[in-house]
């Protein structure tokens, strides 16, 4: 490629520029020993990848991501990571076997999510040189992004990405296009990169919890911080934890079950270095209790039905015929870690004395792994009881049972391998081409494979999880049913005097609010009104003459003159006129409110009553009634 046309990574891959991602699923993984070689094909563009078409229609499949932060980034490298977020989401998406679905970039109420996608991206322009290597970058690159593919792919196959397993969550592999120039006739070219989107994680490598000792080797022993170590929330803010003792061996423990269930799996990881092991408080959102362990970086992680291998012993490899993962105590031992010494296992400094023996012991503690037994062994009795798993720790398998298990498939073999051969060499039509001896190692062969296949872990696990699936619901059905008739009514009786209470209590409140409502009232009654002297002119209404209008004042009844004095403005034998505007007609108990008369439409059946009428108008009025009544100005007294 013309260094006139070649980008800077800083340009290809910047804060805050979008890219536009197409689904793609590469091919079987190769590029190194344990995989068979893959060229790219000799008529392949340069920029282009195998097996992708440029010219398919992506418009309901495609991505539109922006990158947030760069993790990774420069020349000499195998890889561009960077953290982003997803701007578009594809209108379709792929099968929920091949990838997880795309996360959202905000949240219910509408807010912006940070970044929770990690991409790496395999760019063979910003590899080393390949002067004098067997192939290009081109094909360098291409398998790297199978390789690592092929892990997440399997993987989430089986249902084994994302919290709580080992592996992170895994949203499939991609193609990207990146400007790279201008061709003879100025126009832009563009070449096509993959990549792989998985789990963001938000926390740290061991290697960047610990320090080293740079004097020594460069795999000297590690220091942990006795710091707290800050760990970011969602919401921005910070949760501080102490790697003490107790968390160090829970971060390894969960190491090492992850590891021996990929092999159960049939994966081999190569890569289990304190560099590539992170550590987090989240899971997506959700900040946990304990701390979440992640393995990353599996550009070496070999899957066995893929290798080379297995094309010669089987696709099925022989820990898979185990029930349960094997044992950690079988796969691991102290020298496997000596990367992580210092983490844990501690160093002769931390911890003088602790040797092969101890750490041995300390995989088989109750916290840990257990005893090494068989799980099965186990957990038939139980199963025979009705009984489910007792134990903090998970089931294991052993190698006593795979050599069992072996001897049985052996046996079945010989048995059937015997019948068909016999029946061959009985019949003379099959020996007639004098190929009898290939055809019998052919039978054997074939009978060995398919009896492999049929004892493999994966008809018992299955076998398994419907019977322990069964127990736990007629355990809980059982449950059910045994509960006695009293507790039932016991509990029927509870909800009922709840129910009761409430209604108590609602009752209770709305007769505190009248109550309170109703000593308002009485309390404006009760006030002095305003001393004003007002005077009432009666109009016959048989005359319109104003100037027989006369004017009547106020009277004192019959009897009232032996009363003590009263409060000035206010007449005990008249209803108050002042007060009845601040009270609440049609409570049953206040006076009718004179200055509603006028806004309360007749004939809706809640009018105030008629003050017009003689029962309403006081008894100084009762003689003449007045056909209306009009406020007057104060005239002196004759």
């Amino acid at each position: 490629m013309s260094n006139l046309n070649w980008t800077k990574p800083e340009q290809a891959y910047r804060d805050g520029k979008r890219l536009t991602l197409y689904p793609y699923e590469p091919t079987r993984p190769h590029g190194s020993g344990e995989y068979h070689r893959n060229p790219l094909p000799r008529d392949l563009p340069y920029g282009h990848i195998r097996d992708f078409n440029t010219k398919a229609d992506f418009t309901k499949t495609q991505v539109e991501i922006e990158i947030q932060e760069i993790i990774r980034r420069g020349v000499n490298r195998t890889s561009q990571i960077f953290r982003c977020s997803v701007i578009k989401a594809p209108e379709e998406e792929r099968p929920a076997a091949l990838q997880e679905p795309l996360p959202p970039s905000r949240d219910e109420n509408g807010g912006v999510l940070p970044g929770q996608l990690a991409a790496k991206v395999f760019d063979y322009d910003y590899y080393e040189s390949d002067f004098g290597g067997p192939w290009g970058n081109d094909e360098e690159a291409d398998g790297n992004h199978c390789r690592e593919h092929a892990v997440y792919a399997y993987y989430r196959r089986n249902g084994k990405t994302g919290y709580p397993h080992i592996m992170p969550q895994f949203y499939g592999s991609w193609v990207i296009k990146i400007h790279s120039g201008s061709d003879e006739n100025n126009q832009p070219k563009f070449r096509y990169v993959g990549l792989i989107l998985i789990e963001y994680i938000h926390g740290y490598s061991v290697e960047n919890l610990c320090l080293r000792d740079r004097d020594g080797d460069y795999c000297s022993a590690l220091y942990p911080s006795t710091l707290p170590v800050g760990f970011p929330n969602h919401d921005g803010s910070w949760l501080n934890v102490t790697f003490d003792v107790e968390k160090r061996q829970h971060v390894v423990k969960e190491m090492l079950h992850g590891v021996v269930v990929g092999m159960h799996l049939g994966v081999q990881h190569t890569e289990c270095e304190p560099w590539n092991l992170f550590v987090t408080m989240r899971n997506g959102l959700v900040t946990l209790e304990k701390p979440r362990v992640v393995l990353l970086d599996h550009s070496y992680t070999e899957v066995w039905s893929l290798t080379k291998d297995a094309e010669a012993e089987g696709d099925t490899h022989c820990l898979q015929k185990l029930p349960y993962p094997p044992h950690p105590i079988e796969r691991c031992s102290i020298e496997a870690l000596d990367t992580l010494e210092g983490w844990w296992p501690p160093t002769q400094r931390q911890h003088p004395g602790f040797n092969e023996e101890k750490f041995d012991e300390w995989l088989c503690e109750e916290n840990v792994f257990g005893p090494h037994v068989e799980a099965k062994s186990v957990l038939d009795p139980l199963l025979g009881q009705k009984k489910l798993w007792p134990h903090k720790y998970k089931k294991y398998s052993t190698f006593a049972t795979l050599d069992l298990i072996e001897a049985k498939e052996k046996e079945v073999r010989g048995a059937v391998a015997s019948k068909i051969i016999q029946f061959a060499r009985e019949n003379e039509d099959m020996n007639s081409d004098g190929r009898q001896e290939e055809r019998e190692k052919a039978i054997a062969e074939g009978v060995r494979r398919r009896a492999t296949f049929v004892m493999t872990s994966d008809s018992y696990s299955l076998w398994l999880r419907t019977k322990v699936r069964k127990l736990r619901e007629t355990k809980e059905r059982g449950l059910q049913e045994a509960k006695p008739r009293e507790f039932r009514e016991t509990q029927e009786r509870e909800r009922r005097e709840a129910k009761q209470r409430k209604r108590q209590e609602a009752k209770a409140r709305k007769r505190q609010e009248h109550q309170e409502r109703r000593r308002q009232a009485e309390a404006q009654a009760l006030s002095p009104p305003p001393q004003v002297s007002t005077s009432i002119t009666r109009i016959d209404s048989s005359h319109h003459d104003p100037s027989r209008a006369s004017t009547i004042h106020s009277a004192t009844p019959a009897g009232a003159e032996n009363r003590p004095p009263q409060t000035p403005g206010f007449n005990y034998e008249t209803p108050d006129l002042f007060r009845l505007a601040s009270a609440r007609s049609g409570s049953g108990d206040e006076p009718p409110d004179l200055f509603r008369l006028s806004s309360t439409r007749p004939g809706s059946g809640d009018e105030p009553p008629d003050l017009l009428t003689r029962s309403s108008v006081p008894s100084v009025f009762r003689d003449t009634p007045p056909t209306w009544i009009v406020p007057h100005q104060p005239v002196p007294a004759p």
